[in-house]
């Protein structure tokens, strides 16, 4: 038997958050759109384990493209954090 182990997307928690120039947002006319540059931070939480990963992206994202760009940073996260997961499980086959 010799199946590959996963982690299973129920056992993870997710958390997005954002902080950015409120000054610039009130006052679009006089800064450019670069000046309103905002942090958006993803957080995965594996819940038994309670083993984390996160990453903090820069830039000036409307609704749509944050959401591309959460769904891929979401994705790559998830893949670091299974990998962590498996070392500290101590489960062979995985790094």
């Amino acid at each position: 038997m010799n199946s590959k182990w996963f982690l299973n997307p129920s056992d993870v928690t997710w958390s997005a958050s954002s902080s950015g120039s409120v000054w610039a947002k009130k006052n679009p006319k006089r800064h450019p759109r670069s000046m309103g540059e905002r942090a958006y931070e993803l957080r995965l939480v594996h819940i038994p384990t309670n083993i984390e990963v996160s990453e903090q992206i820069i830039g000036t994202y409307d609704r749509k493209e944050w959401t591309k760009v959460r769904n891929m940073l979401y994705a790559k996260l998830f893949s670091e954090l299974e990998n962590k997961v498996a070392k500290a499980l101590r489960i062979s086959g995985r790094s």
